[in-house]
C-alpha cells in the first residue's frame, strides 16, 4: 500500500496507464472501432499520462469544495444580474 504522496502518484498514473490500455484495446476489437471521440480522449490520456498528470495533495479537495460553493456560480448558470456580478 503506497505511503508517500510519491508512491501514490506512480500508483495513481501506473493504474491511469493500465486503464487506458484496457480501454483501447476495448475499442479497438470494437465492430465499430474506434471514433475520433475514442482517439481523442486516448491521446489526452496519454499526453496526461507522460506528464504525470494527477490531483496534487489537497487539489482535489479544493476543487470540489470550490465546486460545491454556492457562491462561486459559474457565469453560464448565472440567472440574473445580481449572480453574473458574484462570479
Amino acid at each position: 500500500m503506497p505511503t508517500s504522496d510519491i508512491e501514490k502518484h506512480d500508483e495513481l498514473m501506473k493504474k491511469m496507464s493500465e486503464a487506458k490500455q484496457k480501454w483501447d484495446s476495448e475499442n479497438s476489437s470494437s465492430p465499430y472501432g474506434p471514433d475520433e471521440t475514442d482517439h481523442l480522449l486516448s491521446k489526452a490520456m496519454e499526453v496526461a499520462i507522460q506528464q504525470g498528470k494527477g490531483w496534487g495533495p489537497g487539489e482535489k479537495e479544493a476543487y470540489m469544495e470550490k465546486l460545491m460553493d454556492d457562491d462561486d456560480l459559474p457565469p453560464l448558470f448565472a440567472s440574473n444580474a445580481k449572480d453574473l456580478e458574484k462570479t
